[in-house]
């Protein structure tokens, strides 16, 4: 699955981070040989680190939004201040 993670403004008027990335189904699925219930199974995060530019002025808070290449209405948003 291709989600695409991006760092945006208060406004959503300017885009400071943009990336693509894939989550597998290896990286949310048990390990080979797992003998609990697949329902109790809890992957690992996913860890995305990134560095973006900083413009003065500072905006009040950044949002971090991630949407799916694919589904609408797939997607999540999360304040940053």
């Amino acid at each position: 699955q291709r989600y695409h993670l991006m760092v945006e403004d208060q406004t959503t008027e300017r885009i400071f981070h943009h990336e693509v990335f894939v989550v597998t189904k290896k990286m949310v699925s048990p390990p080979k040989g797992y003998r609990g219930d697949y329902d109790d199974f809890v992957p690992d995060p996913i860890v995305i680190a990134f560095i973006m530019p900083v413009y003065e002025p500072l905006p009040p808070q950044y949002y971090v939004r991630i949407v799916h290449d694919t589904y609408h209405n797939a997607d999540d948003i999360c304040e940053v201040n």
